[in-house]
């Protein structure tokens, strides 16, 4: 397959596109009830939206957060939130622990690198993604 005319399909009009610079509470409007959102890893969690989403929380109902391991306070984890956001973890942190214990939030044991696997296999279909990425270059690539 040519690689180029892949990426001219699979990305199609991304290079005349330029990016949309939102707040985060501009994309936590974006969430709708019963959307699945994949939080970003450990320390690439967005704060922000995780804030954000959590003042919309008497809004939503049956919202899925899933991640491989998030960092620091999650708020959505308190009880009081428990009709708006279930936690489906990949891994067990001290922060979710006791939320998954109580039966509000799930675990899926698994290890690092079958990610992207739940992904591509389409057992984890996001609604919402959250990555941290470097601004795009002059080809409109980030890493």
């Amino acid at each position: 397959m040519n690689s180029s005319k892949y990426a001219e399909t699979r990305f199609k009009g991304m290079k005349s596109e330029r990016p949309k610079n939102i707040t985060a509470d501009q994309a936590a409007i974006l969430i709708k009830s019963g959307n699945l959102i994949v939080n970003g890893h450990s320390s690439a969690s967005s704060r922000a939206f995780i804030q954000a989403m959590v003042k919309r929380a008497e809004e939503l109902k049956n919202v899925w957060i899933t991640h491989v391991r998030v960092e620091g306070p999650a708020e959505y984890l308190s009880p009081c939130y428990k009709n708006s956001f279930f936690h489906n973890a990949f891994m067990l942190r001290p922060n979710s622990r006791k939320s998954m214990l109580e039966g509000n939030a799930d675990y899926i044991p698994n290890r690092y690198g079958q990610m992207h696997v739940f992904l591509q296999e389409g057992f984890v279909k996001p609604d919402i993604a959250l990555l941290q990425l470097n601004p795009p270059d002059s080809f409109g690539h980030c890493t």
